[in-house]
């Protein structure tokens, strides 16, 4: 028969593992849920539906700039191709933009108001965000089963 020490040691273990398994878990839905958010800012990024002044691109021609609330307009893509992720193993996930000009386009400046692409990428993914973590941790936990 088993002592209540060799009971409690195997036990200890079980919670270990099984919290290294979650951690597994969660470090791999923080990775999708990282690349859902960085999709989701693109995408709305590239959005045509902007409501702002019109202005003369860099380029040439014209384009609509976004209205306060709204996903910025792509101009150059310096914004575009600077949204990113990182992962620190299952404690952190980090959303970030880093272009010059991403902190004015994201908290906005006095002569302009904000064009929170984080913020609303973070908004429009929370429910399918949420369901990834859940999801993938469980199936990390559980082996695979469920």
């Amino acid at each position: 028969m088993a002592s209540y020490s060799e009971i409690g040691t195997s036990a200890v273990r079980h919670v270990q593992q099984a919290g290294e398994l979650l951690g597994l878990g969660i470090s791999d839905a923080a990775h999708m849920a990282g690349r859902i958010l960085v999709r989701q800012a693109q995408n709305g990024i590239l959005a045509k539906d902007k409501s702002g002044r019109i202005y003369l691109h860099p380029d040439g021609g014209t384009y609509r700039a976004s209205a306060p609330g709204q996903y910025s307009a792509n101009v150059t893509g310096e914004l575009l191709n600077s949204i990113n992720y990182s992962v620190a193993g299952a404690t952190s996930l980090t959303f970030y933009a880093d272009a010059k000009h991403a902190g004015y386009q994201e908290d906005g400046t006095t002569r302009m108001q904000a064009r929170g692409n984080l913020g609303n990428a973070i908004r429009d993914t929370t429910g399918q965000v949420h369901q990834v973590l859940a999801y993938v941790s469980w199936r990390k936990f559980t082996g695979g089963a469920g």
